[in-house]
């Protein structure tokens, strides 16, 4: 069975480059493509990579999830799971490039997928909580699947907000290039000085992360500013806080027993010193 990361190598000493099509017309990835070209070669072996935005308009509403596969069995006991729990609305295999180096490649594929209404409507949860004890029963239980990526389109839109309660510690890289909405790190049974791994908010370029914590113990970069939170603040998350609480089954007094500290990019284009005009 093929390694996950993280198990083999140690992912860190990431860079960043970024392209945007201001006519919001298809644009060839060329530019992109090329440069990323220093990342080729990475100490840990890793290379580089990419993400987009809005890049399956046609299905914006549904949940895109992509899978590793070690082979068409477990896919094929994966793919009827799915069936059981979703309504597929469409799947594909992502191709891929081949190079003779790389002899041993997962199966990719992608699904765009809503809950089974009537599954969903037995479970009781909504289809965030829904879809996301699927995707952990996948990468758990069923041997050989792993969802690498999964959910919609988690960029603050008008009065659309992406919000993510982490009730115990996080790990390395929470919020990194961040680009909106609100993430809740709660640290519940942990000390402040395990609440956040090494490097978060690294690349950071828009809305929130609050800690709750006496003292903030992460080391930060100079481009993320930190405050106490305030009324206002506190009357943003509250509404959340008393959902998750009810959720797990614990008072909100036991949340609001220490402090909370806000974290924000220290401008709208933080990095905008690094950026190349072209």
């Amino acid at each position: 069975m093929l390694k996950k990361e993280g198990e083999v190598r140690i992912p860190s000493g990431c860079a960043i480059s970024g392209l945007i099509s201001k006519t919001g017309k298809s644009i060839c990835g060329d530019t992109v493509v090329k440069s990323m070209a220093v990342m080729h070669e990475r100490s840990n072996g890793l290379g580089g990579g990419f993400a987009g935005y809005g890049i399956y308009p046609q299905y914006k509403e549904l949940y895109a999830l992509h899978i590793f596969y070690d082979g068409i069995r477990c896919r094929e006991e994966c793919e009827k799971y799915l069936d059981e729990v979703f309504e597929i609305v469409n799947l594909s295999k992502i191709p891929i490039y081949k190079t003779p180096r790389i002899t041993n490649e997962p199966l990719i594929w992608r699904y765009f997928v809503e809950p089974a209404p009537n599954m969903l409507r037995d479970s009781q949860l909504d289809e965030k909580e829904y879809t996301a004890r699927a995707v952990l029963k996948i990468n758990r239980e069923i041997k050989g699947c792993y969802v690498f990526s999964s959910g919609k389109n988690m960029k603050s839109y008008a009065d659309r907000m992406p919000v993510l309660v982490i009730g115990g510690k996080c790990g390395s890289f929470l919020g990194e290039y961040q680009a909106g909405g609100i993430i809740i790190a709660l640290g519940l049974g942990y000390t402040d000085e395990e609440v956040l791994g090494s490097f978060c908010a690294t690349g950071m370029h828009g809305g929130k992360i609050f800690v709750r914590a006496d003292r903030l113990c992460a080391k930060l970069s100079k481009q993320i500013c930190v405050k106490d939170a305030d009324e206002e603040d506190m009357s943003q998350i509250s509404p959340y806080i008393s959902e998750f609480c009810g959720c797990v089954g614990i008072p909100e007094k036991e949340v609001y027993s220490k402090k909370f500290h806000v974290l924000y990019p220290n401008s709208s284009d933080p990095y905008k010193q690094l950026y190349t005009q072209n």
